[in-house]
């Protein structure tokens, strides 16, 4: 498999308002540390390799070379990299070959030089690399352990002047320095000390974000000068100074700037003289956008985008929908389609999209792109990211059923606005967001989802209790969740991981007419006898409600499973706050881990407890069997004895001390912080869990 890497090379290519430079991103073509495995071709009389021992047995020429058929093109650059050691100590030159339409071009690499760089003057079609010892004259085996060969490809990004100037006192700088002065570009400084000339900037830059500052080399050395840039931002400020005598700084801002400061300094003045400076420059480069990969369950196939995918924009000049681009095969694996219109519902079901090996279709919201609702059935291998889903009316708003490897990533969705008006009957009937229906390897991430019925929900069920054909490989991860009127998450399945969400606000209660009980996670193995294996439910931060003010108050449970077992499950490093009993409670379960959770009241005068509680079934007939719970922070600890023979060094904190013992407890704007103080008798490093705050939830 080839590998890509971008590499730290710059090369100016035009000067002008703005720099374009050249970066190189760099391909793979072999890196080997056997070189019996990377089929070089000898040549030489009497040659010979075993393992990465060479033998040279005769005067004459010797080489090892490797061929590849491929489709490089002109400009395009091919490295080879060795040990310098090896190569210098056993006289050997590295080679490179191209060829390409009636086209030869050859690189050789001056003896004991440990790489060779070779810029293609053609398309080519086929290459060689490796290396040669002319005249042999060493008869002596000798080991080779490393040979590596890269393409180089150009990839450009430009750099904005910030100022560019041959006129020093027309940029404006600001001196400091006994007497120092600047008359057209020559400057003095008259005196001992230190001096500096700097032009200060308001900005909008970002993180990574480079800045750089250039004056003539020749000028910076002789007048023994040090470039300076500084960068300020909200609570932030950094400074980078370039050695003294150097004519380019470069600098890469670790925070977003609102200002910047760039200019030069000599430091302990000892040259009294007036200099000239004649040219001073600097620019900033944006830092380069890397788009994130999707995660996906383990043992699920990777997302990947084919570097030469066929692109489709469908935007006002196409006058098919999205829908039609589908049902009359427009739409193919492989391609990235992005979307700039608002449209209606999409359902996927068509053959084209059923073959495991096909490669991923990507679907793209650009641009205020908008569907009503997406359904995908029977079909593998899409991605559908960026988009925006807003829709009160429709069942699910994103499902699959019986899919394979499907992403929904990045996505806004949405049951409509003006939430803040609607009465309970409305809560009650709106739509869900994201629904995994009997499909594998499917993935949330990072979407958005507000004013909904059901937040995400897993299912699948199978009579004969296969976990294989349970088994879903779902992963919700990094989703942000809010306003619902039922559960937020549902797992139901085998395989299912729920990683790293916020979910917040549950509105309409019972007492609302609302018959749901509303829950942060809710799982239900049925009907009686189903078996679930291996749900993770990690990192996530839940609170009921964030506005104490709001109508419709529904006071969640925690992560709850009543009904059916669920075995080799974990539920660790959660947060869970609200004004209910139920903080965890799984009753039966097998084989469970329960750890680093912090449960916690959100009104201390309630009468409630936010527990941790591990029990026997409904039936009564079967209590929980090999379930720990271990390293909680929890109102109250309600355990079977099975369980409480495996649990250890739980923190206990009775809902009338939390509002003394934690870092913040505020009711009235229902913030907290549920870090157990320092110096309370209850704090025990290592317990509870992690996410003690909203902000770090969110961030």
């Amino acid at each position: 498999m080839m590998n890509s890497k971008r590499w730290a090379v710059s090369v100016l290519i035009l000067f002008s308002s703005s720099f374009s430079y050249a970066d190189y991103e760099s391909t793979t073509i072999i890196e080997s540390t056997n070189m019996s495995e990377v089929g070089f071709t000898l040549t030489g009389s009497g040659i010979s390799l075993e393992e990465n021992t060479f033998v040279f047995p005769d005067s004459g020429h010797y080489c090892a070379k490797k061929t590849y058929d491929v489709e490089y093109s002109a400009g395009d650059k091919v490295t080879i990299e060795m040990h310098d050691t090896e190569i210098l100590e056993n006289g050997l030159s590295l080679n490179i070959m191209a060829w390409g339409d009636g086209q030869y071009k050859g690189f050789g690499g001056s003896t004991g030089v440990a790489e060779l760089t070779g810029e293609l003057p053609f398309d080519a079609t086929k290459i060689s690399v490796g290396f040669c010892r002319y005249n042999n004259s060493s008869y002596t085996p000798f080991d080779i352990t490393s040979f590596s060969a890269y393409r180089l490809t150009e990839t450009t990004s430009e750099r904005m002047t910030i100022v560019e100037s041959t006129d020093m006192s027309g940029i404006g700088f600001t001196l400091s320095g006994t007497d120092v002065s600047l008359v057209g570009n020559t400057f003095e400084f008259p005196a001992e000390g230190h001096y500096c000339a700097k032009k200060s900037y308001d900005v909008e830059y970002s993180t990574g974000d480079k800045i750089s500052v250039e004056i003539d080399a020749m000028e910076a050395e002789t007048n023994n000068l040090s470039l300076n840039i500084m960068a300020w931002g909200p609570g932030n400020y950094k400074g980078f100074g370039g050695a003294a005598g150097s004519g380019e700084l470069m600098a890469e801002l670790p925070f977003d700037a609102t200002k910047i400061s760039v200019g030069f300094c000599r430091y302990h003045n000892k040259v009294f003289e007036p200099f000239d400076i004649s040219y001073f420059g600097a620019f900033q480069e944006e830092a380069e956008v890397i788009e994130e990969v999707p995660p996906v369950y383990p043992s699920c196939r990777e997302y990947t985008q084919e570097p030469d995918a066929e692109e489709l924009i469908v935007d006002d000049s196409e006058p098919r929908t999205l829908q039609q681009l589908f049902d009359d095969g427009t739409i193919q694996p492989g391609m990235v389609v992005k979307l700039r219109r608002a449209e209606g519902p999409l359902s996927v079901t068509h053959s084209q999209f059923t073959s495991s090996d096909s490669p991923w279709l990507t679907i793209v919201g650009e641009e205020g792109a908008s569907l009503d609702s997406v359904n995908v059935s029977s079909v593998k291998n899409i991605r559908f990211t960026g988009l925006t889903i807003i829709n009160g009316t429709a069942s699910y708003l994103m499902s699959t059923y019986n899919t394979e490897n499907i992403i929904f990533d990045k996505n806004f969705v949405s049951g409509g606005t003006g939430h803040e008006t609607w009465d309970a009957e409305q809560w009650q009937s709106l739509g869900h967001g994201v629904f995994f229906n009997r499909s594998k390897c499917s993935s949330a991430y990072d979407n958005e989802l507000e004013n909904l019925r059901f937040g995400m929900s897993t299912y699948t069920y199978d009579a004969a209790m296969s976990q294989e054909v349970q088994s879903q490989k779902a992963l919700m991860k990094d989703n942000y969740i809010k306003n619902i009127s039922a559960d937020i998450f549902r797992p139901i399945g085998t395989d299912i991981t729920i990683d790293g969400n916020t979910g917040l606000d549950l509105y309409v209660s019972v007492e609302d007419g609302d018959p749901n009980h509303d829950d942060f996670v809710q799982g239900f193995a049925y009907p009686l006898g189903t078996e679930f294996d291996n749900v993770k439910i990690i990192n996530n931060f839940f609170q009921t409600s964030t506005d104490p003010t709001r109508p419709y108050q529904s006071d969640a449970q925690g992560i709850v499973i009543f009904d059916g077992l669920y075995t080799n499950f974990e539920i660790s490093n959660n947060t869970l706050l609200s004004n209910h009993w139920h903080g965890i409670t799984v009753f039966w379960g097998r084989d469970g881990l329960i750890k680093n959770n912090t449960t916690i009241v959100t009104d201390d005068t309630s009468g409630r407890y936010m527990w941790i509680q591990s029990a026997t079934d409904k039936s009564g007939e079967h209590p929980p069997e090999n379930v720990s719970v271990v390293d909680n922070v929890s109102n109250y600890l309600s355990l079977h004895a099975n369980t409480a023979a495996n649990s250890s060094n739980n923190v206990v904190i009775n809902r009338t001390e939390v509002a003394t013992e934690l870092v913040e407890y505020n009711t009235l704007e229902q913030a907290f912080d549920v870090s157990v103080k320092t110096d309370s008798i209850y704090y025990v490093e290592g317990t509870g869990s992690s996410i003690t705050t909203l902000d770090e939830s969110l961030e």
